[in-house]
């Protein structure tokens, strides 16, 4: 009985840490939007894109676009090219994460003519194999919470990449199982880097169709 009641304090203790860490956390959320905080997160998209990037005229997708980071970054850099973003809109997984707001973001950016967007889920896109010349992927697929489910997605990733085409997949956990599921799947030349000054710490994995 004594040992339950350890127990369930030190639970307790650890959900109040929790909750007192995730309020400091949400307290300091207001520092982020200030223009230099902003200046880093261009910087750093900026930084992992010039990595992944060709020469303007590629078809590429972004799976789980949310309100447009990477899909605008990366349409500002083509001339002749096209990228679809694709998201489930699910508000849980990022505030005010609705297509509207995707596409307003991409009308003030200047590129709404070089964006497509559609709903989709990653699990099962609606495209055929081997039809993008870089796949992208930011902050989006942790949200699936399942492994085998998350292992769908990659898969889908993979088919839908053209063969000598490059992924960049952004992502704050997983990314040890992300880079095996892509390794048995086609992916080969697999880079990996740590971004660490941005919220939350993310890994970066980099890889080309074989």
């Amino acid at each position: 009985m004594r040992h339950r009641r350890v127990i369930k304090i030190f639970s307790v203790t650890k959900t109040i840490w929790h909750f007192n860490v995730f309020y400091v956390i949400v307290k300091s959320l207001h520092k982020f939007n200030t223009l230099p905080f902003k200046t880093v997160i261009i910087t750093i998209r900026a930084k992992i894109l010039t990595v992944t990037y060709g020469v303007g005229n590629e078809h590429i997708l972004d799976v789980g676009c949310g309100r447009g980071l990477y899909l605008i970054g990366a349409a500002k850099r083509l001339v002749t090219g096209k990228i679809i973003g694709i998201d489930i809109w699910q508000g849980e997984d990022l505030s005010g994460n609705h297509m509207e707001n995707t596409i307003n973001n991409a009308i003030v950016e200047g590129v709404r003519d070089k964006i497509e967007i559609e709903t989709a889920d990653m699990r099962k896109m609606p495209f055929t194999s081997e039809n993008f010349d870089m796949v992208l992927s930011s902050f989006a697929i942790h949200n699936i919470y399942e492994t085998l489910e998350r292992k769908k997605a990659l898969l889908e990733i993979a088919r839908v990449l053209k063969v000598g085409g490059k992924l960049c997949i952004i992502d704050m956990r997983y990314s040890d199982e992300y880079t095996r599921v892509f390794e048995e799947n086609g992916i080969c030349e697999i880079k990996r880097f740590r971004t660490s000054l941005i919220f939350p710490i993310a890994t970066v994995i980099i890889g080309t169709k074989c």
